[in-house]
């Protein structure tokens, strides 16, 4: 796979609630992201995974839920 460098188009922080297994992030770019990377901020030993990736949208999932609220930074772009 080629190295290619990855323009920053947007970034935040969301949260998923405790009991929940999922969240939805509004990242607005307008198009479908090439790349998004999510990063745990308080649990780090969770299985997460993306799914529903669209134009303005893309899902956090949890494998688990977690009894406490599981905090993530993030970034996406093209």
């Amino acid at each position: 796979m080629p190295e290619y460098p990855r323009t920053l188009i947007k970034s935040g922080t969301t949260t998923i609630t405790a009991e929940s297994s999922y969240v939805d992030v509004t990242h607005s770019i307008g198009t479908v992201p090439e790349w998004v990377d999510p990063q745990p901020t308080n649990v780090y030993a969770i299985w997460y995974y993306l799914s529903n990736i669209g134009a303005t949208t893309f899902r956090i999932n949890l494998q688990v839920a977690q009894a406490s609220d599981a905090t993530f930074r993030w970034s996406s772009g093209i």
